[in-house]
């Protein structure tokens, strides 16, 4: 997962909040940066939820990537942050969750 990793690493530190509105803007402004890196963002993100994790396991795995980000904060879980991730790293559109 290393576009992932990247993504998590570099982005959502502990000062992301600081720089962006949203976590939806933040996966925004990585793939306006990175976007020859979406398809392989997809595949890791999708990889992960093809998986067979709890929702504490996707919270250890982001975690130990670098995530600073809270989605039970947002009144979301991991999974639905990481399907929403998904949907903007195939489209480039809204992270709309269901």
């Amino acid at each position: 997962m290393p576009t992932l990793s990247e993504f998590v690493a570099g982005f959502l530190h502990q000062d992301w909040p600081d720089d962006f509105a949203t976590v939806d803007d933040v996966a925004r402004e990585y793939l306006a940066l990175e976007p020859h890196k979406a398809s392989t963002l997809a595949r890791d993100v999708r990889t992960l939820l093809d998986g067979d994790h709890s929702e504490d396991d996707l919270r250890r795995i982001l975690e130990g990537l670098g995530s600073q980000y809270w989605p039970p904060g947002d009144g979301i879980t991991h999974r639905e942050y990481l399907q929403g991730l998904l949907r903007i790293a195939e489209t480039g559109g809204p992270a709309s969750r269901e």
